[in-house]
């Protein structure tokens, strides 16, 4: 039986590659026959935790059958699905497509169904408990159950301003947890975070299993962090310390948790983020290259540049994946993957 993932985000290319990290780290055998918009179709039922893992995903489900995109065919599709599924059971209908263009087409199709659903004596709700389901539109109709709906709400609560720490100008906990997924690591593997910040990258990499070191410079910022991570209840996955990353050798702490599997951060940038002097992307080429042989080969490295010129004097590493993500018209930040060669 096939499976399907609906994404979410503004850049579907962004959370395809996502998607495909987070297949990785859970170790998932599953392939990837098709993709369109936010519509993914794999070869196999995505497993309970897949779609939760992932910061830019609605929902993952099963294709139990597919039709033609029309109302007809799509009921006759429906009819079939639901033999023997029990009246007393409510269930939720969730009709989406792949082009937001068709948003009234959809609106007025879910109307059809919904009374077609009604009209077999099935009780439809739009909130609550249930079976949902799921309708999704591309050149054809693919019909199935939702199998995990990705918890919106909880994402929303770990926005800075609801830690116990704020800093102005911090990514959102949907990129955040991207950038840990495009890792592609484990649970369980090491990561390092050389530019902590008030630590919402390592509540994300906390969240998903991984051990995560950060360093920060600030001791206020770093104590900030701390609080962040304590309030998440991630102590015992993450550590923070301060210190300047540009000298991580000499650091005692960071040689006896040395290999890491990985970096996952965001470094300083604007004309703000200057260092003695030196630029915010001097600053990146000195922590990476002071980081890069602690890490173990092959080992990814997920960074957050303005400047992808920059990506060129990392030496050590080759470029894998990079994903344009707009801030404003004047400011693009690229998401990119590196692996140690």
């Amino acid at each position: 039986m096939e499976g399907l993932i609906y994404l979410s985000g503004e850049d579907h290319t962004l959370a395809l590659g996502e998607l495909k990290g987070a297949m990785r780290a859970m170790e998932l055998g599953h392939g990837i026959l098709s993709s369109s918009g936010p519509l993914v179709i794999l070869d196999d039922v995505p497993p309970i935790g897949l779609a939760g893992r992932m910061g830019h995903c609605r929902f993952s489900g099963s294709v139990e059958l597919t039709a033609e995109a029309d109302p007809g065919s799509i009921i006759m599709g429906l009819d079939l699905l639901l033999v023997g599924v029990s009246k007393e059971e409510p269930i939720t209908l969730i009709v989406k497509g792949v082009d937001p263009e068709n948003r009234e087409e959809r609106k007025a199709l879910s109307t059809v169904l919904d009374g077609h659903l009604r009209e077999l004596g099935l009780k439809v709700k739009y909130r609550g408990g249930g079976r949902r389901l799921v309708v999704c539109l591309d050149e054809i109709a693919y019909i199935g159950w939702v199998v995990e709906e990705t918890d919106r709400r909880a994402s929303r609560e770990r926005r800075i301003r609801n830690l116990p720490f704020e800093r102005p100008v911090v990514m959102a906990p949907s990129l955040s947890r991207a950038m840990v997924n495009l890792s592609g690591l484990p649970a369980g593997s090491r990561a390092l975070d050389p530019f902590v910040g008030p630590g919402g990258l390592m509540i994300e990499a906390g969240l998903v299993g991984l051990e995560c070191t950060g360093v920060e410079i600030d001791e206020e910022i770093a104590a900030g962090a701390q609080r962040n991570v304590e309030h998440m209840g991630l102590s015992e996955r993450t550590d923070v310390h301060v210190g300047d990353s540009r000298y991580l050798p000499s650091l005692e702490w960071f040689l006896e948790r040395a290999p890491f599997d990985g970096i996952i951060t965001d470094p300083p940038f604007g004309r703000s983020a200057r260092i003695e002097g030196g630029s915010a992307d001097g600053l990146l080429v000195e922590v990476i290259s002071a980081a890069l042989p602690y890490l173990k080969d092959g080992a990814p490295v997920v960074l957050d540049v303005v400047d992808v010129a920059v990506l060129e004097r990392l030496e050590g590493l080759e470029v894998t994946e990079s994903y344009p993500v707009y801030v404003h018209r004047s400011m693009t930040r690229y998401l990119t993957l590196l692996r140690k060669v």
